[in-house]
C-alpha cells in the first residue's frame, strides 16, 4: 500500500511539471527578436542590449554598432565625478563659476541664468542629470580634465570615447557604464543611492515600458531632435534589475519615444517571462532531486536503513537554496505561484532530516549495545552494569527521532533494525544486572553489619541468580556471591 501512495507521489511531481513546463531556451525573446528585427529593416540605424544583473542572461541587436552618444555620455561623466568622490579626490560642495566660454544651446536650465553664476559640482551632476544639462556637463568636464575622463571612460569597459574627437558610442559601452554604476552603489550605497536616485528622476520619461513605474528607472537618455537621434541608457530595479540600452536614428519625432518605450516594455515582459523559466527550471532539477530522495527515505523503494542519504540530500539543499534565491526576486503575487512547489521541497527536505536523525539515533543505541555486550563478554560486570544503564536512558532518549520517520514500513524497519535489538539485550540482562547490584549492596550490609538487610539481600540473590541465562555469567556472579557469604 505504502508504496503504491509513494509511486502516486512520484507521478503526480511529473504530471505537475508537465502541465507546468517552462518556455525552452530556444524561445526566449523570440518577440523581442522578431520586433527587432522588422524595426531594423525600415529603420536599420538601431542598436538594443539587455542583460539581467542577477543572471547575466543577455540579448543583444548590433551592440558594438557605432551611434552618436548624444546627451547619455553626461553617464560616464557623472559616475566619474561621484567615484572621484568617493575616494576623495573631488568635493562634491565645491563651487564652480559659470563662464561665458561653457554657453551651449540645447538642454538645460543654466543657460537661462547669469554668467558668473556659482554652482557646487553636486547641483551640476543634479542639472547634468535631472536635465540633461548641456553647460552643466561643460563645467564638469573642464574640471576633471577631459583626458582624465577619456582614461577613465575606457578603463570601465568604454571602446569607442571620443574618437578622432566625436561624440559617438554603442551599446555595450553604454551597458558597461551602467554596470559599473551598478558595482559602484553596492560597494558606495550612500553616494552611488544618491546617484540613482538622481537618474530615477529625470524629467525625461516618456520612453520607460509602460508597465514599468518610472521611480524604478535609472537612465540617461541622448536627445537630437534635428538629427532624429534617441538613446536610452538604463537599470531598470526590478526584483531582478536589468539593463536596457535602446540607441535609434532617423526615426520621426515623435515615434522615436513610442518606439523605444514599445521595445522596452517587450524586454521587460520577456524578461519577466525568463525570470519566471529560470524558476521553473531551477524548481525542475530540485524536484528531481526529491523524488530521488523519496525513494532513499522509503524502504519500499531504495532505503536501505544502514545508510543516510547524504549525497542526495545535500544536493537538493543546495538546490532549494537557488530556488529561494531566484524566488525571492519575484513580487508577492508571483510568488505565490510557486509558494506551493517549494513548500512540497521543504516538506520532503524535513522527512529526509527526520529519516537521517533517526538512522544517526539508531547508530547511537548500536554503539550503545555493542559496548554493554563487549564489557558482557570480558566478564567486567562494573562497566557493564554502568553501560545497561546507559543504553537503557538512551532507549528513551532516542526514541524521540525513531518515530519520526515518513511513512509505517520505514519507521518498522528502523525499529526493528535499532530499537528491538537494544530493548532485547537490555531484557536478556535485566536480572543479571539486577542481581550484580543486589550482590554490591549485600557487600555494604555485611560491611555495616545490618543483619535484617545481609538475610533479605541473600534470599533475593539466591531466588534470582538461577535465572540468570547466561552461564559464564551467572557463575561468575555465583562465586562472588559465594566469596561474600564466606567472609559474612
Amino acid at each position: 500500500m505504502k508504496q503504491k501512495v509513494l509511486i502516486s507521489l512520484i507521478v503526480i511531481s511529473s504530471l505537475l511539471f508537465s502541465y507546468l513546463q517552462p518556455t525552452s531556451a530556444s524561445t526566449q525573446f523570440k518577440t523581442l527578436d522578431n520586433t527587432v528585427k522588422a524595426t531594423a529593416k525600415k529603420y536599420p540605424h538601431l542598436s538594443l542590449y539587455y542583460e539581467n544583473l542577477v543572471t547575466g542572461q543577455s540579448y543583444s541587436y548590433q551592440p558594438t554598432k557605432v551611434h552618436s552618444a548624444a546627451s547619455t555620455i553626461k553617464l560616464p561623466l557623472v559616475l566619474y565625478i561621484y567615484e572621484l568622490a568617493a575616494n576623495q579626490k573631488i568635493n562634491l560642495n565645491q563651487k564652480l563659476t559659470y563662464k561665458s566660454h561653457h554657453y551651449y544651446g540645447g538642454s538645460g536650465v543654466i543657460q537661462h541664468d547669469k554668467v558668473g553664476t556659482q554652482y557646487t559640482i553636486k547641483d551640476l551632476v543634479k542639472k547634468s542629470v535631472v536635465y540633461s544639462d548641456n553647460i552643466a556637463f561643460i563645467m564638469l568636464r573642464e574640471k576633471v580634465g577631459k583626458a582624465n575622463f577619456i582614461k577613465y571612460t575606457k578603463s570601465i569597459g568604454g571602446g569607442n570615447v571620443y574618437p578622432g574627437g566625436k561624440n559617438t558610442t554603442t551599446a555595450k559601452d553604454l551597458s558597461a557604464y551602467l554596470k559599473q554604476l551598478n558595482h559602484f552603489a553596492q560597494k558606495n550605497p550612500k553616494l552611488g543611492n544618491e546617484l540613482i536616485s538622481l537618474l530615477k528622476n529625470t524629467v525625461y520619461t516618456d520612453t520607460v515600458a509602460s508597465s514599468v513605474d518610472p521611480n524604478q528607472v535609472a537612465h540617461k537618455v541622448g536627445y537630437i531632435p534635428m538629427n532624429k537621434i534617441y538613446n536610452d541608457a538604463a537599470i531598470v530595479f526590478d526584483h531582478q534589475p536589468y539593463i536596457l540600452v535602446i540607441m535609434t536614428q532617423g526615426i520621426p519625432v515623435r515615434q522615436d519615444v513610442k518606439l523605444i518605450s514599445s521595445l522596452a516594455e517587450i524586454v521587460h515582459q520577456e524578461h519577466h517571462a525568463n525570470k519566471i523559466h529560470q524558476l521553473m527550471s531551477l524548481i525542475k532539477e530540485a524536484d528531481k532531486s526529491k523524488v530521488q530522495l523519496m525513494k532513499e527515505i522509503s524502504v519500499d523503494y531504495e532505503a536501505n536503513v544502514e545508510n543516510r542519504p547524504y549525497n542526495t540530500f545535500n544536493k537538493i539543499k543546495k538546490e532549494l537554496e537557488e530556488v529561494k534565491s531566484s524566488y525571492n526576486y519575484f513580487k508577492k503575487q508571483d510568488q505565490e505561484k510557486f509558494s506551493y512547489l517549494i513548500k512540497d521541497i521543504e516538506l520532503w527536505i524535513e522527512r529526509a532530516i527526520f529519516y537521517i536523525d533517526a538512522i544517526s539515533a539508531g547508530k547511537r543505541l548500536d554503539d550503545a549495545r555493542i559496548e554493554l555486550e563487549n564489557h558482557l563478554d570480558e566478564g567486567n560486570l562494573e562497566l557493564a552494569a554502568d553501560k545497561y544503564h546507559n543504553l537503557t536512558s538512551l532507549v528513551n532518549r532516542q526514541a524521540i527521532y525513531l518515530y519520526k520517520p515518513y511513512g509505517k514500513s520505514t519507521r518498522e524497519a528502523i525499529l526493528e533494525r535499532y530499537k528491538n535489538p537494544a530493548e532485547e539485550v537490555i531484557e536478556e540482562n535485566k536480572i543479571l544486572i539486577s542481581v550484580y547490584h543486589e550482590v554490591i549492596r549485600l557487600e555494604d550490609y555485611i560491611e555495616n553489619s545490618d543483619l535484617e538487610s545481609i538475610e533479605r539481600s541473600k534470599e533475593q540473590i539466591e531466588s534470582f541468580i538461577p535465572q540468570i541465562t547466561n552461564v559464564k555469567l551467572r557463575d561468575l556472579l555465583s562465586k562472588k556471591y559465594e566469596d561474600l557469604i564466606m567472609e559474612e
